[in-house]
C-alpha cells in the first residue's frame, strides 16, 4: 500500500513537470535502464490505475492514453519532461524526490503482448494483474513479477516521433538517433529478459470491422473489403504475432488472460451454448493476421517461421486459450457452488463438455455423474435434460473405451 501510495504521488509530480517538456531525451541510450530492467511491479499497476480513474480514462482505448489529443493526462505528456518510458520516469523522479522504487521498476519476468486498438485501459490493467496474480501463487510466494508493457516500457514519446522530424530532427540529428537506438532492439531485450509472455485474447466472442490491410502471409491475396472479424483481435495483428513468435521460438511459456467481460461472459456460454467455444477456437488462424506496412514481412515473417509457422503458433495459441477456459470455467464454478450450494447444474453440464472436448475425460466424468444424479432426483429419469446428460455421459464412456 505504502509503495502504491508512493508511485501515485510521482505519476501526480511528473504531470505537473509536463508543463516543460524537454527538447531531448534527457539520458542518452548508453545511460538509460536497459529495456529488459523496466519490469512495472503490482504497486506501480495499482498506481496507475488509480491515476487513469482520477482521470476518468479507464475506458480510454490505449492509441487514446497515448496521445490522445486534448487528454492532459496521456502517456506522451506524463513523459513529456523526459522524453523516457514512464518506467524509467517514475524512477528518474523517485531520485529526485528520495522516493524509493524498487518495489516498483525493476528486471522485468514476463511479457504483455496485446493490440491497441480496441483494447480498453482498465481491462488491460485488470488482465495484466490477474496475470501476475496467477503466476505470484504458482511461485508460492516466492519472489515477484514485473510486466513489460509497452506503453509503459518504451518511450512513446520517441516512438511516436516527437523528436524525429524534417524540420527539427532530421536523419542524423541527436533525436533521429535516440530513436533509432530506442527501437533497434527494444523488443528482443525485453522478451530476452522475461519466462513467460502473457498473450492478451479479448474480446472472446464479438466482432470488428477489419483494417483496410494486406494479410501477413505474403501469398493469402487480398482481404476482402468490409470484412468483419471474429473474436481475439492480438492474433489478427502482425506486431502481436511478432512478440508471441519470438517468445515461443526462445521457448518462452504462453499464459493467456482476458477482459472482466470475457470472464463474465464465459459463464453465460457454458450453461447456454457450449459448443460456440469449438467454433470460437477454430477462427483462431494466424495466417490470417494483418500488417499495415507490408515491407515489415521481411521482418516479422521469419519470427513466425522459427516459431514453429503459423502452423505452430496457433497450436500454442489454442493450447493456452483452452487452459484459460477450463480454468476460468472451474474458478466460475467454484463460485458459482459457495453462492447457490448445489446448484449451477447447467454451469457444470457445460464444463464438463469443455473438459471432454479437451480430453480430460476423468474430470468430466464426475462432473457429469453428479450432474445426473442431481436430474435424476430432482426432474426424474425420463426428462429430457436427464437424457441430455445421459447421451453425454455415454459418449464419454465410448470415447474412453468404458463400453460396459
Amino acid at each position: 500500500t505504502a509503495a502504491t501510495t508512493a508511485a501515485g504521488t510521482l505519476l501526480t509530480r511528473l504531470l505537473a513537470d509536463a508543463a516543460e517538456p524537454c527538447a531531448l531525451p534527457v539520458l542518452k541510450h548508453s545511460k538509460r535502464l536497459k529495456s529488459g530492467a523496466r519490469g512495472i511491479g503490482l504497486p506501480l499497476l495499482r498506481a496507475i490505475r488509480s491515476f487513469y480513474a482520477a482521470h476518468d480514462a479507464l475506458d480510454k482505448t490505449m492509441e487514446q492514453v497515448c496521445k490522445e489529443e486534448g487528454f492532459g493526462a496521456s502517456v506522451c505528456t506524463l513523459t513529456a519532461s523526459t522524453g523516457l518510458s514512464l518506467a524509467e520516469s517514475v524512477v528518474r523522479a523517485g531520485q529526485r524526490d528520495g522516493v524509493d522504487t524498487s518495489a516498483l521498476v525493476g528486471d522485468a519476468t514476463a511479457f504483455f503482448s496485446y493490440s491497441w486498438t480496441g483494447t480498453k485501459l482498465g481491462d488491460m490493467l485488470d488482465a495484466v494483474e490477474r496475470g501476475i496474480q496467477r503466476l505470484e501463487a504458482e511461485a508460492g510466494g516466492e519472489g515477484r513479477v514485473l510486466v513489460w508493457i509497452d506503453m509503459f516500457c518504451a518511450s512513446q514519446n520517441l516512438l511516436g516521433g516527437v523528436y524525429r522530424d524534417d524540420a527539427n530532427h532530421p536523419k542524423g540529428s541527436p533525436g533521429y538517433k535516440a530513436r533509432k537506438e530506442d527501437t533497434d532492439h527494444i523488443f528482443d531485450d525485453a522478451l530476452a529478459a522475461v519466462s513467460v509472455v502473457i498473450f492478451y485474447l479479448s474480446p472472446l466472442e464479438g466482432e470488428w470491422q477489419a483494417p483496410p490491410h494486406a494479410y501477413l502471409a505474403d501469398d493469402r491475396g487480398v482481404p476482402l473489403a468490409g470484412w468483419i472479424r471474429h473474436g481475439p483481435n492480438a492474433v489478427t495483428r502482425a506486431w502481436c504475432l511478432f512478440e508471441l513468435a519470438t517468445a515461443l521460438a526462445a521457448g518462452k511459456r504462453l499464459l493467456v488472460e482476458l477482459a472482466p467481460a470475457d470472464r463474465a461472459r464465459l459463464r453465460d456460454i457454458l450453461e447456454t451454448k457450449p459448443g460456440s467455444l469449438d467454433q470460437t477456437l477454430a477462427d483462431i488462424d494466424a495466417a490470417e493476421a494483418q500488417i499495415s506496412k507490408v515491407e515489415d514481412r521481411e521482418y516479422i515473417l521469419p519470427r513466425v517461421h522459427e516459431a514453429g509457422g503459423f502452423h505452430g503458433v496457433n497450436r500454442q495459441v489454442k493450447a493456452a486459450l483452452r487452459d484459460w477456459l477450463a480454468e476460468t470455467g472451474r474458478e466460475l464454478l467454484r463460485t458459482a457452488e459457495a453462492e447457490e450450494g448445489t446448484g449451477a447444474l447447467g454451469l457444470q453440464f457445460g464444463l464438463a463438455r469443455l473438459l471432454e472436448r479437451q480430453a480430460k475425460y476423468d474430470e468430466a466424468e464426475v462432473m457429469y455423474r453428479r450432474v445426473l444424479a442431481a436430474r435424476e432426483e430432482a426432474l426424474g429419469p425420463a426428462h429430457p435434460s436427464t437424457l441430455a446428460t445421459v447421451g453425454n455421459l455415454a459418449i464419454l464412456l465410448m470415447n474412453q473405451g468404458k463400453y460396459n
